[in-house]
């Protein structure tokens, strides 16, 4: 009977260089978007929503990078 090990390192969707740029140029145009928006309607709401989106998409990749 084979034993088997669980593997010491955890899949990280982020290794994969075109995911990581994919989801870091996603909130670069988020982030140029909303400021584009938000001059052009003079309301901050588009900051805010951009804002949160931004923080989850790199929240995550943070914890995908860091977590062992």
């Amino acid at each position: 009977m084979k034993i088997k090990f669980r593997s010491p390192r955890r899949k990280n969707p982020f290794d994969n260089p075109l995911v990581s740029m994919f989801a870091h140029t996603l909130v670069t145009v988020v982030a140029a978007l909303a400021l584009f928006y938000s001059l052009k309607l003079e309301s901050l709401w588009p900051l805010y929503l951009a804002g949160v989106f931004v923080t989850l998409l790199e929240g995550a990749w943070l914890y995908f990078m860091l977590r062992t």
